[in-house]
């Protein structure tokens, strides 16, 4: 008797540890979101996805309340994500093309981290940048040519990577 029970718990443990983990990113929805664009919620939620949100230093209210302007980082201002200051604060994955549907942000802060990948050229698109740090990452690669329209940028950091190639001549458009 006291085989079969062990024998049975063996089993229940088994089960149990072999199920998927659930991310509270597969259980949250934009839809519900009405404090910014749902291009912007999902902006966000595909940052939390690829750089392990979960496991961030300070995840506070991600995907919990259906508030961004209370997600650690997030500034929200006028209905839009402002800006996104989350460096130092243990992001390991890829930056998501879609935070280029970001385009009312000023400032984008992920320095510090462990991010990995190609810089994705959509950052391009964010041209109300004044301020982006990807500094000391692991992020490899050129640098995208459409950083280059950010023409509002004044402060560019992208340090202590394994970038690749040559500053591209359009830097000129930042003058």
């Amino acid at each position: 008797m006291k085989y079969i029970v062990n024998l049975a718990l063996i089993i229940v443990v088994s089960l149990i540890t072999s199920l998927p983990l659930t991310d509270a990113s597969t259980e949250f929805s934009c839809i519900d979101v009405n404090e910014i664009p749902q291009s912007e919620c999902t902006a966000l939620v595909a940052l939390y996805d690829s750089t392990g949100g979960s496991r961030w230093k300070n995840n506070t209210n991600w995907l919990v309340t259906d508030t961004p302007s209370d997600w650690f980082g997030v500034t929200v201002n006028s209905g839009h994500v402002t800006s996104l200051l989350v460096s130092f604060n243990q992001l390991n994955g890829s930056i998501p093309p879609d935070l280029g549907n970001l385009t009312y942000m000023d400032g984008l802060a992920l320095g510090g981290n462990q991010l990995s990948g190609n810089i994705p050229p959509e950052l391009g698109y964010l041209t109300n940048l004044h301020y982006l740090n990807l500094s000391f990452n692991q992020l490899s690669g050129n640098i995208p040519p459409e950083l280059w329209n950010l023409t509002n940028m004044m402060y560019l950091d992208l340090e202590v990577n394994q970038l690749s190639g040559g500053i591209p001549p359009e830097v000129g458009n930042l003058i």
